[in-house]
């Protein structure tokens, strides 16, 4: 059995046609009735849904702003906000919400979980796909904030130095009332760095952080962090300081086992599971070290391998 095509519904205005909203999930349907003369043959239905939207944000294990180092943990939450009426009028009660992430690479999955009990959390290892199922009574009201979270771990094997991106579309949301998922508001970054880092301090004059004059002192510390969950021993780590600059002494931690004027070694260290150690050494810049002409500075990188 058919309409007959008398009675079928025509698109009355160009521009009305039927089709989503700008978020995805509403849509308007303008038809006429043939044989019923004047304004009274058009008749508006709304058809209305959820309207949903996304926001990831992370927080790293050691608090550091948009960067943390290799074996690390972040932990991501992915807000999910079902716009109010008072915003968007079309808005409806989101049921059966679903929410999933997959993961980009370089990160390890290890724990999810929600703000409300009863939601169901699978992984799947293969895919790399999160997903939170909410209980079918659950109901998420216009103008109502739900959230999941989920904990990695950065791999051992990423590329420090780099951004390691999670893109808006690895996070997505439906309901049982739409056709189509939302996806997360944007990308996010996060920079990778390193096991270790080193700081440096010079003596005034000069008053400029990290500048300093020929046959003067500086002091370096040197951070090594343990990215691995169990002790690591017979650690050695080499300190290179540019070939003008002599060892002076240790200020804190072990004594160095070589020290080749420039070159400093120190041998057998113990690292803590997921810990750090650090010491500090002071050197001398010789008075042959060379400087840049015209009051411009000259660099000298030191390197810890």
């Amino acid at each position: 059995m058919g309409v007959p095509d008398g009675l079928q519904p025509t698109h009355k205005h160009a521009g009305t046609e039927i089709g989503p909203s700008s978020l995805e999930n509403s849509l308007v349907i303008t038809t006429s009735t043939p044989g019923v003369p004047g304004s009274h043959d058009i008749a508006a239905s709304s058809i209305v849904g959820p309207v949903l939207k996304l926001q990831k944000s992370y927080r790293t294990e050691t608090g550091l702003p948009d960067k943390e180092r290799v074996g690390r943990l972040v932990t991501y939450t992915i807000r999910v906000d079902n716009v109010p009426t008072t915003e968007r009028d079309d808005s409806w009660p989101a049921t059966r919400l679903k929410v999933w992430e997959t993961l980009p690479p370089n990160l390890d999955f290890l724990t999810a979980t929600s703000s409300i009990p009863g939601v169901t959390v699978f992984y799947t290892p293969a895919a790399r796909i999160i997903t939170w199922t909410y209980p079918a009574d659950f109901v998420l009201n216009p103008g109502e904030t739900t959230f999941v979270t989920f904990t990695v771990r950065i791999t051992l094997t990423a590329t420090t130095d780099t951004s390691l991106k999670n893109e808006r579309d690895r996070c997505q949301a439906i309901s049982a009332e739409m056709v189509k998922p939302v996806r997360c508001a944007g990308d996010i970054s996060i920079r990778v760095l390193t096991p270790q880092d080193k700081t440096v301090e010079t003596a005034s004059p000069p008053t400029q952080v990290g500048r300093s004059f020929p046959n003067r002192p500086v002091t370096y510390t040197i951070h090594i962090y343990n990215p691995l969950q169990t002790e690591v021993t017979g650690v050695v780590v080499t300190d290179a300081m540019p070939s003008t600059f002599v060892f002076q002494s240790m200020v804190r931690g072990p004594q160095p086992a070589a020290v080749l004027t420039n070159v400093v070694r120190w041998e057998n260290l113990t690292l803590p599971a997921n810990g750090v150690i650090s010491f500090t050494f002071r050197a001398w810049i010789g008075a042959q070290t060379p400087v840049e002409s015209n009051c411009n500075p000259k660099e000298y990188p030191n390197f810890t391998p």
